[in-house]
This record gives structure tokens, sequence and C-alpha cells, in this order.
């Protein structure tokens, strides 16, 4: 059995190559430095099963067909359990759809952008 936090990186971003990958894997970390109870806390699990106004991020179990991609999902997980992960954005919220956010955007959200399928924003 894997980790949630393994699987929402895999089922967030496989199709997105490592850049998308840590892309997602950046904004479960800054919301854990965030430390903020509606956004899961400061633990990663948490973190990966707590939703945001309805959008859950996908920690569902899904066998991993993609094997290389599941690989660097846990390269990714384990660097930051360890901590020695450094984040490549300071994002805290991701979407599929641009307009996920639009009516939170202006003084506690911002658009920041695309990766790969997935739109980013960062609160205030």
């Amino acid at each position: 059995m894997s980790d949630g936090l393994t699987r929402t990186i895999y089922n967030e971003a496989r199709g997105e190559g490592e850049v998308g990958m840590r892309a997602v894997a950046s904004t479960i970390y800054n919301r854990s430095k965030l430390n903020r109870g509606y956004l899961g806390g400061k633990d990663f699990n948490e973190i990966c099963r707590k939703g945001y106004d309805g959008y859950k991020i996908d920690a569902n179990p899904t066998h991993p067909g993609d094997i290389r991609a599941w690989h660097i999902a846990e390269e990714i997980a384990n660097e930051m359990r360890s901590e020695n992960f450094h984040p490549t954005n300071n994002y805290t919220h991701f979407a599929t759809t641009r307009n996920a956010f639009v009516r939170y955007e202006g003084p506690n959200f911002e658009y920041k952008e695309q990766i790969g399928n997935h739109y980013f924003f960062r609160e205030h």
C-alpha cells in the first residue's frame, strides 16, 4: 500500500512529467508551511485528503500504469518527507480549470501560471 502523498503527486500530474509533478508537490509543500487547518495543517497526507471549497486533491489509489512516473512521484514524496525538497514555486492552490478560483482572485488569491493541465494560484 502506498501513501497518500505519492498517490496524489502521481494521480494529479503523472502525464505532465517531472516539472508538473514537482509543481503539484510544491503546492502541497507550501500548504504544509502555511499550517492552516482548512488546508490540512502541516501533515502531507492530511493536506492530500483535505478539500477546499469542494475541490479535492486526488489521493484515491490508482494502479500505477506509468511505472516511470510512479517512481518519480515516490522520489519527490521521499524528498518532501526528508526535508530535502526545494519547492519550484510559492503556489498554494491548483485546479484543472482556469476559472476554478476566479471568484477568489483579488485580495485573497492571485493566478500565477499554467503548467501542463494545471492552473496555479497563490493565497495571500
